[in-house]
């Protein structure tokens, strides 16, 4: 399955991916990651289109990964966690985490 595709050549705000690795022992990264996704989100302007999205990606492996996904106006938060640039993810097996509810369809391509 496509992690998001690395794309360091764009410059600006962009889609970024965390890779929180096995599901099972990221509980606690997760949890302070979307804290902190949803202050940001609570303190944006109204309409902001400021969302977290996760997925499990196996990518081949028997085991899978748990993969955040943030909108390119969570940009700033993104890179303070290590996050790195990606393609605009697709909405297959994608769940929404943090951030205004309206804001996967307005994000999120349906290919």
């Amino acid at each position: 399955m496509m992690s998001g595709g690395q794309d360091e050549s764009s410059r600006g705000s962009s889609w970024r991916v965390l890779n929180l690795g096995d599901p099972l022992l990221a509980d606690q990264r997760l949890t302070q990651v979307l804290d902190a996704a949803s202050s940001a989100c609570l303190n944006a302007a109204p309409g902001a289109d400021m969302a977290v999205f996760q997925r499990h990606e196996s990518e081949g492996r028997l085991h899978c990964e748990l993969k955040l996904y943030f909108s390119p106006a969570l940009d700033e938060l993104a890179r303070s966690y290590g996050a790195r640039r990606c393609r605009p993810p697709t909405a297959h097996d994608m769940s929404q985490v943090a951030g205004c509810e309206q804001a996967a369809q307005r994000l999120l391509s349906q290919e």
